[in-house]
């Protein structure tokens, strides 16, 4: 009996693993999140001339452990788990050019806040997949916040 139980859950934490995005895991390995359907992505430049010109409202969307205060510079936060109401408060026009980005590639946060805005109505919303770990190692400064 106690070699079945250990085969079960053998089996239990290998089927775990082996869908996580955790890089310990996973071997270093990260697995790519995805830009929701008709979210623009962008890259390390174009985020770098949005900055530049100021042409678009920046959202940080990582919470909690995850957010270390670091942020592409005029960046505020918002999250999918922000209500209606606060969206809309931080973001009153609809057809405002928005980015949103979280800590990389492997992180959903970003993407789940595109959703959520094109879900809402937004019209013009870019993602920057790289997230800040990718602004940071394209040697770009950041504002701090904590």
């Amino acid at each position: 009996m106690k070699k079945i139980f250990s085969v079960i859950m053998a089996a239990a934490l290998l089927a775990v693993i082996a869908g996580c995005n955790c890089p310990f895991f996973c071997g270093g390995a990260k697995a790519e999140a995805k830009v929701p359907e008709g979210v623009k992505a962008i890259t390390t430049a174009e985020l770098q001339k949005i900055v530049a010109d100021k042409s678009a409202l920046i959202f940080d969307a990582r919470t909690g452990k995850y957010d270390t205060g670091e942020r592409v510079p005029g960046a505020k936060t918002l999250s999918a788990a922000n209500t209606a109401d606060e969206i809309a408060k931080a973001i009153p026009d609809k057809n405002a050019a928005v980015v949103t980005y979280c800590a990389n590639t492997a992180c959903p946060a970003s993407g789940d806040l595109a959703g959520t805005l094109k879900k809402m109505g937004y019209t013009n919303i870019m993602e920057y997949p790289e997230g800040i770990e990718g602004w940071i190692k394209a040697g770009n400064k950041v504002d701090k916040v904590k």
